[in-house]
């Protein structure tokens, strides 16, 4: 997803003017601490329903609630580009903006 489906201009325009980037670091602790890696894992528990990887959560910021998860859809990367631009779609909308 993220070296194709990402940098697709369709949805790149949309990440970079709607969205800011944050990731959660689950699966090594290679560069975390205890505490930052046990931190993590709360997190990913507070706010997915799946442990599976990538796992993707919008959530507003200035609220803090959680508007939506996705996981990568579709085998193609076409298939994914539509999907994930559905997705930000419904995502702006949660948020009360216009897509």
């Amino acid at each position: 997803m993220e070296d194709d489906v990402f940098l697709r201009p369709a949805v790149a325009g949309t990440m970079k003017k709607d969205f800011v980037e944050a990731r959660l670091h689950v699966d090594l602790q290679k560069h975390l601490t205890k505490e930052q890696f046990a931190r993590n894992k709360e997190l990913q528990k507070q706010f997915t329903k799946s442990r599976a990887m990538p796992t993707f959560v919008v959530v507003d910021p200035q609220t803090g609630k959680k508007l939506g998860e996705a996981q990568p859809e579709g085998l193609t990367p076409g298939t994914q580009t539509e999907n994930w631009g559905k997705f930000l779609g419904r995502m702006i909308e949660a948020a009360g903006r216009k897509p």
